[in-house]
């Protein structure tokens, strides 16, 4: 009923971890563990090796393709109802797949999303983010992280992660969720994020690469219009969003960098989103600035 894909990468003093968690779950629902070694340079590869005579393991060893290869790997693989995504240096909480599945059985959600922790080593940070509960009324009420969701694997049926790219996740907001026709969330703390000094989020500052963030926003925005999906309110607020992210990701590649991002993302939304408008007051502000194409003026709102 459920495959859940576990990418890994050079994560030996992790990977054990993430998969009892797994493993461990208090549930009745069947479920499978997809593990992708995605050309691990480690002890990765031995120690999920250990795991190959569980009867609900399937161990899959290839060249590196990066976290997104790793996970398009996986997606070929799944057979099941349901899809989830857990990194490999992350836990599920003991009940987690119980929560996600019951709740998407019982409302017929396609995601069903839920709260989650971050800790570092043994250290558990106070704060915990809470998914709002309910049926979800807008895409933009999902935090735009791959894992901490279940998926109806339909659909994942044409689309894969893109590859190549820092910042694939932005698939889940350009694509995904909008294909989904019920959002559920559940307050619930099913997910446990490990902070890692060493992941793209914390080292991409300067690097040449985080202009991916602009590449990969402006691929995903082509493959909607192949695949005929709509222009919608809440893909408005999400583009008005993603040029600041962009921009505050770009911004140790200097200035002429930055205004070149900014234009370029100017112009896209100038030419895809005639006649919308922000519903809320910081996209107006954000808006105001970047359809006078104020550079400055954007400049100055983002710093703030």
């Amino acid at each position: 009923m459920l495959d859940i894909i576990v990418p890994a990468y050079n994560v030996e003093a992790y990977i054990h971890a993430c998969i009892r968690s797994i493993l461990k779950q208090k549930t009745d629902v069947l479920f499978r563990v997809i593990i992708v070694n995605d050309g691990s340079k480690d002890r990765t590869g031995e120690y999920i090796n250990q795991y190959r005579n569980e009867k609900n393991v399937l161990i899959i060893h290839q060249e590196n393709k990066g976290l997104a290869g790793a996970r398009n790997t996986g997606l070929l693989h799944t057979r099941a109802k349901y899809v989830m995504f857990v990194d490999s240096d992350d836990c599920l909480t003991s009940d987690a797949v119980d929560k996600l599945v019951s709740n998407a059985e019982k409302t017929g959600a396609d995601i069903v999303a839920g709260s989650y922790y971050n800790f570092r080593k043994y250290c558990w940070f106070h704060k915990k983010y809470i998914q709002k509960a309910g049926i979800l009324l807008s895409e933009q009420e999902l935090k735009g992280h791959t894992w901490g969701k279940v998926y109806r694997r339909e659909l994942f049926g044409n689309v894969q992660f893109p590859e190549n790219y820092w910042f694939e996740d932005s698939v889940m907001h350009q694509i995904i969720f909008p294909k989904a026709s019920v959002l559920f969330g559940i307050s619930d703390v099913i997910y446990e994020r490990r902070v890692n000094r060493k992941s793209i989020t914390q080292t991409s500052a300067g690097n040449p690469k985080s202009l991916d963030s602009l590449w990969v926003t402006l691929k995903l925005m082509q493959d909607r219009e192949k695949l005929g999906m709509r222009v919608t309110q809440s893909y408005y607020e999400y583009m008005l969003n993603q040029i600041r992210l962009t921009y505050t990701r770009v911004s140790k590649l200097g200035k002429e960098i930055q205004k070149a991002v900014f234009i370029v993302m100017a112009y896209e939304l100038e030419r895809n989103f005639r006649g919308y408008s922000s519903e809320n007051l910081s996209g107006r502000k954000l808006e105001q600035a970047i359809l006078a194409f104020e550079f400055e003026q954007f400049d100055a709102y983002v710093r703030k």
